[in-house]
């Protein structure tokens, strides 16, 4: 097996959790994640809008709502992308309809919000960004902000470590080699593309 230099072949940001991908040329690393600019990775997160016993739990593309009698997926959030306006980040549906996501709404209604069984307060970014999300998605939902009172803690499962975390699942980053994808469709029979494990570092 002939040896090969790793070279990052591709940076990816996700700043809202479960929106679509934000391809980067550079990021800074951070204890907490990845940053690009005056965001940060998984920075933001859709919650529910009605809290269930006091809290507010994170929606993901696989979460279901209720139309009627009908459940129907949320994989429609797929379709909300960020994408740089300037130094700015805005987000878009399905390519248009634009709204602006602030960087510095850092003080505000505090939430208490539950992600990946962890329960920490973020701060709430306003009507309007929750009424656009709500409108598109047909299901009430607030974005919130890791920031504030906000304190999360990676996961301590393989060695006990000091970092902090933002709203990924685990750990900071989700970083690998482009070779494990290529094997994987190997063994599978088809090409799988490494979009569908969203990771920020791919070598």
């Amino acid at each position: 097996m002939l040896y090969r230099p790793s070279q990052i072949i591709q940076i990816a940001g996700y700043p809202v959790k479960g929106l679509g991908r934000l391809d980067l040329q550079e990021a800074w690393l951070d204890p907490a994640g990845l940053e690009f600019g005056r965001y940060k990775d998984h920075e933001f997160m859709l919650v529910r809008s009605n809290p269930e016993n006091g809290l507010h739990h994170f929606v993901s593309q696989r979460d279901h709502r209720f139309k009627g009698d009908k459940a129907q997926s949320m994989a429609a959030m797929a379709k909300i992308k960020p994408v740089f306006d300037g130094d700015y980040l805005k987000l878009a549906w399905d390519g248009n309809d634009f709204i602006h996501l602030p960087y510095d709404r850092n003080s505000g209604d505090a939430l208490a919000v539950e992600v990946q069984k962890d329960i920490c307060k973020a701060v709430d970014q306003g009507d309007e960004l929750a009424d656009w999300f709500s409108e598109h998605l047909e299901y009430p939902v607030r974005l919130v902000k890791a920031t504030g009172p906000f304190d999360r803690s990676a996961r301590q499962d393989y060695m006990k470590n000091p970092y902090p975390m933002r709203f990924q699942d685990g750990y900071s980053y989700h970083w690998f080699a482009i070779e494990s994808v290529e094997e994987l469709s190997q063994i599978a029979g088809y090409p799988i593309d490494w979009t569908v494990f969203r990771p920020q570092i791919v070598t």
